[in-house]
């Protein structure tokens, strides 16, 4: 007989003795050390809020791929426990085991990972020096198996865009200034124009999520790094909470295409980024790319009555004296255009979609001479 109350409690308790570490929450684990699959010795600590890389060396650390690993230890739970009798070099958990080690404020942990199972998709595991097995889904332990440049943040940038105040993009024959105020993002340098809010946005975006395909921890200079001088630079200019102390500027650095393909790049840490050669076409790289160009603007749905006045000049025998203006109007009810004399099919919901979003491809001058 149960009380209807207590089954979630028993489930819950049921659950919590399958569980190889139980009552360990993934985010009171402070620090993990394993050997990757590409044989290094890794360490990774929880500091600031967030993880970092301390060895083989101090590099800010993939945040997803290091909470994944947290979680699977937490909540690793086991499929079926194995009755002792067999040596533990049967399951692979002798002193060839992979060994993971982590800890939190109140003591360290260890598991050791053996092979699979013959049957079913499980894995062999035992903690620490215990010599209890348990097998484990395969699925849940398989964030514990990754290479040093998965556990590395390749992010090449990290930024608030929304903080983002003022932007100076340079290339090899032209730079601009762009400022974000009452009227949104505007042009100050080389001209005063209104910018073009969605290849801004899209800028910072592109900047925010460029990932690097690798790194070069070498010391090298500008021009062995292919930067002297770069290929196309960015320098963001924060707002803060303190107006008199603002943020440090966020500086990326894109160089030239090296004889390995590569581009490498500076961004938010002292290491170099290795991005792929094609990286350059993603940023504007012309002055009018960055202006705002739209001739109009308007939701096409909400016209209802349009006009189009256009010249005929006169023919070649000269039988009108000078140019003549013709005007077209046309109406639209609830599904299609008219007018008098008819337009062509399509003509009408044509035209209004095309200049409900025109914009130019160039500026050719900036006033009408």
């Amino acid at each position: 007989l149960y009380e209807i109350e207590g089954e979630d409690d028993r489930r819950e308790a049921e659950e919590a003795a399958q569980e190889i570490f139980a009552a360990l929450d993934a985010s009171a684990i402070e620090w993990i050390a394993l050997e990757t699959t590409d044989d290094f010795a890794a360490r990774l600590e929880r500091a600031d809020g967030r993880w970092w890389l301390r060895e083989p060396l101090d590099f800010p650390a993939d945040a997803v791929a290091v909470d994944a690993m947290a979680g699977a230890l937490a909540d690793l739970a086991r499929e079926q426990a194995i009755e002792a009798g067999q040596p533990l070099s049967v399951y692979g958990l002798d002193d060839g085991a992979q060994r993971v080690e982590f800890g939190t404020a109140n003591g360290s942990y260890a598991l050791r990972i053996g092979d699979k199972a013959p049957l079913g998709s499980n894995t062999y595991v035992a903690r620490g020096a215990d010599d209890a097995v348990f097998t484990v889904p395969t699925w849940r332990i398989n964030a514990l198996s990754e290479e040093l440049l998965d556990l590395r943040d390749r992010r090449v940038l990290a930024f608030d865009q929304a903080a983002v105040r003022r932007i100076e993009a340079r290339w090899p024959d032209g730079e601009v200034v762009i400022e974000k105020g009452d009227q949104g993002w505007q042009l100050v340098a080389p001209i005063r124009a209104p910018a073009d809010e969605g290849r801004i946005d899209g800028l910072l975006a592109d900047l925010s999520y460029l990932r690097s395909d690798g790194f070069v921890d070498d010391a090298l200079d500008d021009a062995e790094a292919g930067l002297a001088p770069p290929d196309y630079e960015v320098i963001l200019g924060l707002e803060g909470d303190d107006a008199e102390a603002p943020p440090e500027p966020v500086r990326f650095a894109l160089g030239r295409t090296r004889s390995d393909g590569q581009r490498l790049a500076r961004g938010s840490h002292a290491t170099f980024y290795a991005l792929g050669a094609e990286r350059i076409d993603e940023f504007p790289r012309t002055v009018v790319e960055y202006r705002d160009r739209r001739l109009s603007a308007f939701v096409a749905s909400e016209a209802d009555r349009m006009e189009l006045v256009f010249a005929v000049e006169p023919d070649e025998a000269g039988g009108d004296q000078g140019a003549r203006r013709i005007r077209a109007v046309a109406t639209r009810d609830d599904t299609s255009w008219s007018a008098d004399p008819p337009w062509a099919e399509g003509m009408g919901s044509d035209l209004v979609t095309t200049l409900s979003s025109l914009e130019a491809v160039d500026v050719v001058a900036e006033e009408v001479g």
